[in-house]
């Protein structure tokens, strides 16, 4: 899986996570499967970071959405550059912070 482009909007965040995963894995009777070599996945929790657009650079109210990854142990590393990620909306937009995948 690749890294997140930074400072992007939950609802882009989401639609690059989804991409990723249709380009990363399969499933297949209800398991993940790693496109590349066929292993099962295995999935650990995340966080991503919400971040205010109002505000300077990467700040918030501190809030953190917890997301459940997938990766493949033999063909990719932990995702930590998708730990230390975060995104960007409005504090008074009525977007949300509702991702994909959340756990």
């Amino acid at each position: 899986m690749d890294i997140p482009p930074p400072k992007m909007s939950s609802r882009k965040f989401n639609d690059w996570l989804k991409a990723e995963r249709k380009k990363c894995y399969r499933q297949k009777d209800g398991k993940t499967y790693c496109r590349n070599c066929g292993s099962e996945v295995i999935y650990v929790r995340c966080y991503v970071s919400l971040h205010a657009t109002e505000l300077q650079d990467c700040a918030g109210t501190g809030e953190v959405e917890h997301i459940g990854l997938e990766f493949c142990e033999k063909c990719e590393t932990i995702p930590t550059d998708i730990v230390r990620s975060c995104t960007h909306d409005s504090m008074f937009g009525s977007v949300g912070h509702t991702f994909f995948g959340s756990q």
